[in-house]
């Protein structure tokens, strides 16, 4: 019988192993026939790829499902993208740059061993994250806890609150030219309109732009809780519809839209029903390629037309630039500073920048000094309405480069960690899977912002938002309205 047993076992794990060695033997023949520049970029792009695979099987084993909805999971799969894109599109490209490029990465001409370098960075980077978020996640899950109901008083609050915010955006807008929603043909238009604004009221109001972005998460929640009842269905799906339709024709930023979009999927999938694995693949491929064609088609219209036609397919279609490809490009450019000497003295508020900016610039002795802009300042373009991100390679490169960025992700991955474990202890409550959803989705600034920016977005537009929509709550709640009655 044990015999028998043993057997079974000794078949299912050949069984198992079969792709695996498959996989293992196709990845050896591939690197084998390229070319030692290719090799340079496609080696460490296939360790991203299987660090992230064995985190993320890690965490399905631990779940029995796959866990969209975690944390871990959301900055694994956005650090892997945001790390994978632009060396495999350097290499299906050729390993050329072209003029549909970042301009900067084309003036370098980045070769293909310093594209590896930054590869290996984002190995590092990612492997620490992964390790440590693992070891300390452990087997705390919210896998089957239902969540609260929320009260009529908070569902109205978010309405009412969400339509206000919007209404005064629009007012600004009309009075004084400052649009949230501008295209990319207006950036310098708009960037003007913002700057002549007082800066107390530039302040207010991109924090209530971005409260307002939070408080239409929340009411997808609201939406997702009542899925099962058709007419709110149907108003969640008729609201995505507008939005991908205003977000199609204005041809400006996309980001908006795809955060609701993913935003219903991760609540679908923790809520209703865990999705299978195979849709989740299928939405994510439909998903990134529909950012990066949107973002392709926008470059077209920008251009008016006037695109080169000498480019072959794949140096058109790959090397086309995009914000993950922005990102390598601001990395690359202050490494060649850094190397040709070129850089100067980087201002110390610089690295304390993300603690810096939760403090009010009217409160401090000194100029917060913002790594974006200084960036700016360093090219000459401060003053010209572009700009440039300042991801975490950035914060490598003006730091201490490879070792920064493993530190970096271990902090992270155990911070996020503690951030789940808190979660899942109080995953019935309707405020607490806001905020874990939220910092599920807004998990992307940790690579393509800095490290921490995202407890910026916590102190001057999460707690606001919330301590507003409940505010709201109270003066709508029967309570309330009875005790007003009483005293009258």
């Amino acid at each position: 019988m044990k015999t028998n047993d043993t057997s079974k076992i000794s078949l299912i794990l050949s069984r198992k192993a079969i792709p695996f060695l498959t996989a293992v033997y196709t990845i050896f023949v591939i690197l084998w026939i390229m070319t030692p520049e290719q090799r340079s970029v496609a080696l460490p792009s296939i360790i991203i790829a299987a660090i992230a695979f064995g985190a993320l099987t890690v965490l399905r084993r631990r779940e029995g499902v796959f866990p969209l909805f975690e944390l871990g999971t959301m900055t694994i799969l956005v650090t892997t993208a945001y790390a994978l894109i632009p060396p495999l599109g350097y290499l299906l490209s050729g390993l050329t740059w072209t003029v549909l490029s970042d301009n900067r990465l084309l003036t370098l001409n980045l070769s293909p061993a310093q594209v590896g370098r930054f590869a290996w960075w984002n190995v590092g980077y990612l492997l620490s994250f992964a390790v440590v978020y693992l070891h300390q996640r452990g087997r705390f899950s919210a896998q089957g806890v239902s969540m609260d109901k929320t009260d009529p008083p908070t569902s109205v609050s978010l309405v009412v609150l969400t339509l206000g915010i919007l209404i005064y955006l629009i007012l600004l807008y009309v009075v004084t030219g400052a649009n949230f929603w501008h295209t990319y043909e207006d950036l310098a238009a708009t960037y003007a309109a913002f700057k002549n604004l007082p800066l107390i009221v530039n302040q207010v109001s991109s924090h209530l732009f971005g409260i307002y972005i939070l408080l239409k998460l929340a009411l997808v929640i609201l939406l997702i809780q009542r899925w099962r009842q058709k007419r709110w269905r149907y108003v969640l799906l008729l609201w995505l519809g507008v939005e991908i339709g205003i977000t199609l024709t204005r041809m400006g930023g996309r980001t908006e839209f795809f955060l609701l979009l993913l935003a219903a999927v991760l609540t679908y999938h923790r809520l209703i029903k865990p999705l299978r694995i195979s849709t989740l693949i299928l939405l994510g491929v439909v998903m990134l390629s529909g950012a990066l064609v949107y973002g392709g088609l926008r470059v077209f219209v920008l251009a008016k037309g006037g695109l080169p036609m000498t480019l072959t397919w794949d140096q058109s279609m790959f090397a086309m630039v995009n914000e993950f490809q922005i990102l390598l490009g601001t990395a690359a450019d202050l490494q060649d500073m850094k190397v040709k000497g070129l850089m100067g003295e980087i201002p110390k508020a610089a690295y304390f920048a993300d603690f810096l900016a939760l403090i009010p610039q009217q409160l401090l002795p000194f100029a917060k000094v913002d790594p974006a802009q200084w960036y700016l300042e360093k090219i000459g373009q401060k003053e010209s309405g572009v700009g440039f991100m300042f991801g975490v390679m950035s914060q490598g490169v003006i730091g201490w480069g490879w070792l920064e960025l493993i530190l970096r992700g271990a902090v992270l991955g155990y911070l996020f960690a503690a951030v789940h474990r808190w979660y899942v202890r109080r995953a019935e409550s309707y405020w607490v899977t806001f905020f874990y959803l939220w910092l599920c989705l807004f998990s992307y600034y940790t690579y393509r912002a800095s490290t921490f920016y995202f407890l910026t977005i916590i102190v001057y537009q999460l707690i606001p938002g919330v301590l507003l929509v409940k505010l709201g709550q109270i003066l709508l709640s029967p309570g309330r309205k009875a005790l007003m009655t009483e005293s009258g």
